[in-house]
């Protein structure tokens, strides 16, 4: 998978080009149906080839050449693509990206200039880690989760020490999930500074002699649980801010006006309106990222919600709207 930064560059390296983005949906166990996803493909590029017209050859010979690279790669996930879901990025030239995702993908493809990047937005929630701590009343052992791998980044003498490990280790956005012997845990939890205790979680499931595996799979779930309740709380503020206070917008209409007129702070959108509309979805991520918005795909009761009362779109305002 990429990082931000790789996408960045990505993005930035090929925005001239001419671009064939494919994203698969794997999500699939049933043998039965492992072969939907290249059925959709093989609609989706017949519209593609109808789509160019017949007098420009030198396009249609590089899309020829770009799907014949791209027969390549999926001739390899006949068998399964093995995980929720599966990017590329082929141009001419050759294969600039080809991997499977750890986050389910829509089965989309384009062609066009540049990457098409609003897809793959989901993907980078997996690019924030995990900081994990399992205490006892004696000690608490602190460990990085990202992307399936499990290392140890410390200890402390004591769990009231847990909060200075943490400072200087899990900066940003990360998330912290604090397990162990249940007293212990929960001292170092309640011992958070506000700074922390906004992005962690409690959890009574993990015991202090937990295997490493056991420690990945409670990681996993404490950020996922974590990114969910902040989806919901970012979708609930940006509903009740549209209805009283003219700080927030929802539907395509209303949000693309914000983004265009620089004035959107946090762009969310969900996978429904990204696989329903991805043209749409394309503009309004670019010009948002350009204004630099922070920009989240939410998932879960979250989605559904934005999905039914703002056509899977909206933005948070700098400022209040005019009108």
């Amino acid at each position: 998978m990429l990082t931000s930064q790789q996408l960045r560059e990505l993005v930035s390296s090929l925005g001239s080009r001419q671009v064939l983005s494919v994203y698969l949906d794997g999500h699939a166990d049933d043998p039965l149906l492992r072969d939907v996803w290249s059925k959709v493909l093989d609609l989706e590029l017949s519209r593609i080839r109808a789509a160019v017209p017949a007098d420009e050859r030198a396009e249609r010979a590089e899309l020829t050449r770009c799907i014949a690279l791209l027969d390549a790669e999926t001739n390899r996930l006949r068998q399964g693509i093995g995980a929720p879901g599966w990017a590329a990025f082929i141009t001419a030239e050759g294969v600039v990206y080809a991997e499977p995702q750890a986050v389910p993908m829509p089965t989309l493809v384009a062609w066009r200039r540049g990457v098409l990047v609003a897809p793959y937005l989901r993907a980078l929630k997996e690019d924030t880690p995990a900081f994990i701590a399992v205490t006892d009343d004696e000690r608490a052992d602190v460990y990085r989760y990202l992307r399936g791998r499990l290392t140890s980044v410390g200890h402390t003498r004591s769990p009231a020490e847990l909060d200075a490990v943490l400072l200087s280790k899990a900066e940003g956005d990360a998330w912290i999930v604090i397990g162990g012997a249940e007293g212990g845990a929960r001292r170092a939890f309640a011992s958070l500074p506000d700074c922390l205790a906004r992005r962690a979680l409690l959890t009574t499931n993990l015991a202090r002699n937990a295997t490493p595996y056991e420690i990945a799979a409670a990681a996993a779930l404490g950020a996922s649980t974590l990114r969910r309740a902040r989806d919901s709380q970012y979708v609930d503020a940006m509903l009740e801010l549209s209805s009283v206070a003219a700080r927030a917008v929802t539907g395509l209409q209303a949000t693309r006006e914000a983004v265009d007129a620089g004035a959107a702070r946090e762009l969310m959108l969900t996978r429904h309106f990204i696989e329903r509309q991805p043209d749409d979805a394309e503009d309004v991520v670019r010009a948002a990222s350009g204004e630099d918005a922070t920009i989240e795909v939410v998932s879960g009761e979250a989605a559904e919600l934005l999905d039914d009362r703002g056509e899977g779109i909206g933005a948070l305002l700098r400022v209040a709207a005019s009108v």
